[in-house]
């Protein structure tokens, strides 16, 4: 944290930064709307088009206005010596099938997506500055039209330290069917049930570095709720979901301060990761309003202690994730992520790769909305051509062993000349199929 003092007195006075960040978030706060609920909704000025969600709110205001703020007073004294970007925007047509159950007739929507990467380096400082914005329009779903901070931060480094200071991306796990050490960023709802999207969280992340040691402390003073569909969503619940009668069990709500302490090392063939969480869950138990005719989420607090592992011995690859979850308001459990991976690689002298994955998934905690694999055994293939056009496909088939319920997804992918990437999925959910091919464009 001295560093960063440091760094900013150098670049202006004190004084001229706190100025800096006042003015900019009162003009945050002349974009905003504030309405009865205490939450600032991001509203365009003028717009022929119906209102798209933002998932940008009040507590943001302070941390967007300070890393711009950091942004705008360090470039005016220091022009960006390194600068570089990456993104893609990407076509993607969906079709689902009849669901029978909910009476809810097949659709086909079509949307477009963006994501920008930008990464900002000052002189010859250790100071970087990255931000990476998302946006997806959706031409049936209105709920599903959305833009979100993947990642807004400034990173400070030097041998043994690192210190990242706003939305931040953070990824726990090594399993393939579900990481359920992944604690840390908020799912990205709308982005479909089987996405691995996550929303950007705001934090402090200092990580102190030695051999092959890490040692992770994570500070998070916002919690960033989790996204739902409309009724014109797919897939979607029986029964509407209103965010609007959001509730917590935290008396501060969503600025509880949440706090993450890791560990993690390689020894040999053994990657190895311990992880202490306490905070908001992240996913909500939903319970029904007072007229009985929709859900709303109610966000628990908990303590979570988790435990991952990978070796890697020759072609096997041995992976386990294990969880305990305690809280007030729900029974202690356990959860569970145990398999492995064996990949034949270049059969034949062909240069395809041919990876077997089997893994068994157990939640203490049942099944949920938000998770099907209570215990469930899952078994999938992957197989890569390793060609010009990195050619590539993933099958995977789950079975219940209580209820005998099946899942099944498929995916291919192979890019198109240099920029270009086709994707086509296929999933069966419940009572509907699902269809997705994605066109995307790389620059």
């Amino acid at each position: 944290m001295t560093r960063v003092i440091n760094s900013i007195n150098y670049v202006c006075g004190l004084g001229e930064l706190l100025e800096r960040v006042n003015l900019i978030r009162i003009q945050l706060i002349m974009l905003f709307h504030f309405n009865s609920d205490s939450r600032y909704k991001m509203q365009p000025q003028v717009s022929r088009y119906p209102l798209y969600r933002s998932s940008v709110k009040q507590p943001f205001l302070t941390v967007l206005a300070l890393v711009c703020c950091l942004l705008l007073v360090t470039t005016k004294s220091t022009l960006a010596s390194d600068y570089a970007y990456r993104g893609n925007f990407s076509f993607q047509a969906q079709h689902f099938t009849e669901n029978t159950i909910q009476s809810i007739p097949s659709v086909s929507p079509l949307s477009f997506a963006s994501t920008v990467e930008v990464n900002l380096g000052f002189g010859e400082s250790n100071i970087e500055f990255t931000a990476t914005p998302f946006f997806r329009w959706d031409s049936e779903d209105d709920d599903r039209t959305h833009f979100d901070v993947r990642e807004l931060k400034f990173t400070d480094y030097d041998d043994n330290w690192e210190l990242q200071l706003g939305f931040v991306q953070v990824f726990w796990g090594v399993a393939e069917a579900r990481n359920i050490v992944n604690i840390i960023n908020q799912a990205d709802g709308l982005e479909g049930a089987t996405s691995l999207e996550t929303l950007g969280q705001p934090m402090i992340h200092v990580t102190h570095l030695r051999d092959d040691n890490a040692i992770e402390l994570m500070i998070m003073p916002y919690f960033r709720e989790r996204h739902f569909g409309g009724e014109q969503s797919r897939p979607r619940s029986e029964f509407p979901i209103d965010t609007d009668l959001t509730t917590f069990e935290a008396p501060a709500g969503e600025r509880n301060m949440d706090v993450a302490l890791r560990y993690s090392t390689t020894y040999e063939e053994w990657d190895i990761g311990f992880g202490l969480f306490h905070g908001t869950r992240r996913e909500p138990q939903l319970i029904f309003n007072e007229s009985m005719d929709k859900l709303t989420p109610f966000y628990l607090l908990m303590t979570q202690a988790g435990v991952d592992v990978q070796a890697t011995i020759e072609s096997w690859l041995l992976k386990t994730e294990l969880v305990y979850q305690s809280g007030a308001k729900f029974k202690d459990h356990t959860k569970l992520v145990s398999g492995f991976e064996y990949t034949y690689y270049d059969i034949k002298s062909s240069g395809v790769d041919i990876g077997l994955v089997s893994e068994y998934l157990y939640d203490g905690l049942g099944e949920t909305p938000f998770n099907i694999f209570d215990n469930d055994l899952l078994v999938g293939v992957r197989l890569a051509l390793n060609d010009v056009q990195s050619t590539a496909a993933t099958f995977a088939y789950s079975l219940d062993l209580d209820t005998s319920d099946k899942f099944f997804t498929a995916e291919l992918s192979r890019r198109v000349g240099s920029s270009f990437k086709l994707t086509v999925e296929a999933t069966t959910l419940d009572d509907e199929n699902y269809f997705a091919a994605n066109f995307q464009r790389f620059f």
